[in-house]
């Protein structure tokens, strides 16, 4: 359900895009966070995380990212198996970063395709590691294998085979959306 390809960009790139959303977080965050209605353990609280929606709006050099070729390569497999001819178009869709802030509690485990347990895999996640990612750093955890399960993971609850992601900034993170993933705790 998941894979990992260490180094795709260079530590430069990696600061690049850093920069470009630190600049857009301190345009935009004050957008973002209306906490007045969610509760606080609800991944929709953003209260506690540096988040930049809408990427490709923000920045022309993003689609360099998007189209890296290593990506597409794998994308063009995992994305089109199962559609009529295993053919069909796919298209890029909610493109956002997220870092989460120091003292983050980390995220309840979670699936992002809102269908678990599908034979086809109809969305797929690349997260790019724009830092190292480490156990005390809010680095994201994976349930392998969880995305053939026809259920949502449990609320409150980390799981005994859960992988936590370590890997170098640089480095991407591909994974079926059904896969149960969150976010580290940020120490």
């Amino acid at each position: 359900g998941f894979l990992l390809l260490p180094n795709l960009i260079s530590s430069e790139d990696a600061e690049h895009y850093k920069a470009l959303l630190e600049c857009d977080h301190s345009k935009y965050a004050n957008a973002y966070i209306d906490t007045s209605s969610i509760s606080e353990s609800s991944l929709a609280n953003k209260s506690s995380e540096k988040v930049v929606f809408n990427l490709h709006n923000k920045d022309l050099s993003w689609f360099k990212l998007f189209s890296h070729p290593e990506i597409i390569k794998i994308l063009d497999v995992l994305l089109k198996q199962g559609s009529y001819n295993d053919a069909e178009p796919y298209y890029l869709n909610n493109i956002s970063a997220r870092c989460p802030l120091k003292g983050n509690s980390g995220q309840q485990l979670h699936i992002d395709s809102n269908i678990p347990g599908l034979n086809q895999c109809i969305v797929a996640n690349v997260l790019w590691l724009l830092d190292d990612f480490s156990v005390g750093n809010g680095a994201t955890c994976v349930v392998p294998r969880s995305h053939n399960l026809q259920t949502y993971a449990p609320d409150g609850k980390s799981h005994p085979d859960q992988v936590r992601i370590i890997a170098p900034k640089g480095s991407a993170l591909i994974y079926n959306a059904g896969l149960w993933h969150g976010g580290g705790e940020n120490i």
